[in-house]
């Protein structure tokens, strides 16, 4: 009689585990469905790799500019960096790559990207700046490329980058000045992490490179970006 209850007990105390770890392992198959990245590249020009090249493999640490809290130009340093660049996405997927690799429990868990370069010639666009900082581009129909808003604290609208050996200086107010055939690159970055009830980090970046004919840089501008960690 006491072997028939231990044995019965067995086959419970078996049929949970078992269980249990079919739960886990399903609950596993379905968390790994939430982490990838994907990769996206809307450009149809004749050069397309090399503009791809340009504007993934800026120094943009050394070249962007921002604002400090007292509206003083400053340049970026390790602490504020906002922007996309080859180093930036190849990161983030070793960050994936890595992940795919663990065994996971928190049921809510995922962890994604989604990248996406676009590019298009531009034969006019409008580009509105001064010296210090930039305000907008409009395509040739008036349609806004991007307008710079109100700072979201203290000065900071972003950062950006003026090659002025491509435009004029401006010392007045704001300028618009007609900018022919160039090549609007826009990059938009999209990352969720949530780590079950423990927290998460989310946040996009978007990135606006233009280029002349000769991929030469024109200006940069990336808005700013509000990272939400919970």
């Amino acid at each position: 009689m006491l072997r028939k209850k231990t044995k019965k007990a067995f086959i419970i105390s078996l049929s949970v585990v078992l269980s249990i770890s079919i739960i886990l392992i399903i609950n596993n198959f379905i968390i790994f469905s939430r982490i990838y990245y994907r990769v996206y590249y809307e450009i149809n020009l004749p050069n397309s790799n090399e503009i791809i090249e340009k504007a993934e493999n800026f120094d943009y640490l050394k070249y962007l500019k921002m604002h400090d809290p007292y509206g003083e130009i400053q340049n970026l340093s390790k602490f504020n960096i906002n922007y996309i660049d080859r180093e930036f996405i190849d990161f983030l997927k070793g960050k994936i790559n890595r992940d795919n690799k663990r065994f996971h429990l928190w049921p809510s868990y995922y962890h994604n990207f989604i990248y996406t370069f676009n590019a298009t010639e531009e034969s006019k666009l409008f580009f509105s700046y001064n010296n210090n900082t930039i305000f907008n581009a409009t395509y040739e129909t008036q349609k806004p490329i991007f307008i710079v808003p109100p700072p979201i604290w203290f000065n900071f609208i972003g950062s950006w980058f003026i090659n002025f050996t491509q435009v004029p200086h401006v010392v007045n107010q704001s300028s618009t000045i007609l900018l022919n055939n160039t090549i609007l690159v826009k990059m938009i970055l999209k990352y969720d992490y949530l780590f079950g009830n423990v927290g998460g980090e989310f946040y996009q970046i978007e990135q606006y490179v233009i280029l002349n004919s000769n991929l030469q840089v024109i200006f940069i501008f990336v808005p700013a970006t509000q990272l939400i960690v919970a």
